[in-house]
């Protein structure tokens, strides 16, 4: 998935392809041997790899500190080309709004139809969590509405179907220490990351 399933996904059409020869001939890699790979497997693997990074950069450049001068221009540059590419696309929402980015006060293009609707779409989801979740939050609490990820089609791969890393040592789904915390609460703060 992500990242992972993007490599998979080259792996699995870039073999025996000449566009690398000079480049493996370069680092000394054994040539005249096929390089093809049986199959891959690609759940949702990031395709538009010309985008990607900027579309991080759009997302959470503007939460990071501690960049020099020049990696903040490098950051706020990609910022401004996801949001050309995202206007260029000409998307709409199911009303027929064009969804486009606009420069905000920040220069960081938070701002437009195109991040309300995401904005939009975020917290719906979040409240759907919320709703359908239990507090304090358990992490078998969201086995039924996990993408068959576990053992037996349930779960996200932790022991019996839990969710692995998600769960806290005591199986409340939270570390060590971490508050209970009201759905209220956990909504409000991830509203705050995301916006």
């Amino acid at each position: 998935m992500s990242g992972g399933g993007a490599q998979s996904a080259l792996l699995g059409v870039t073999g025996d392809s000449a566009l690398y020869d000079d480049y493996l001939e370069a680092i000394g890699a054994v040539t005249g041997v096929s390089d093809a790979v049986l199959g891959s497997q690609a759940w949702c693997p990031i395709t538009s790899l010309d985008s990607a990074d900027e579309a991080y950069e759009w997302n959470m450049g503007n939460t990071r500190s501690g960049l020099s001068d020049e990696e903040q221009a490098i950051s706020d540059d990609m910022t401004a080309a996801y949001a050309d590419y995202i206007n260029a696309l000409g998307l709409t929402d199911s009303d027929g709004t064009v969804l486009t980015l606009e420069e905000s006060d920040d220069g960081r293009y938070q701002a437009g139809t195109y991040y309300e609707f995401i904005k939009e779409t975020i917290e719906e989801s979040l409240n759907n969590f919320l709703s359908d979740t239990t507090f304090p939050y358990d992490s078998s609490s969201g086995n039924e509405h996990s993408a068959g990820m576990g053992p037996d089609g349930g779960g996200h791969g932790g022991p019996d179907g839990g969710q692995g890393g998600f769960g806290g040592p005591d199986g409340t789904g939270k570390p060590d220490g971490a508050p209970d915390e009201s759905a209220s609460a956990v909504r409000n703060s991830m509203l705050a990351y995301f916006v």
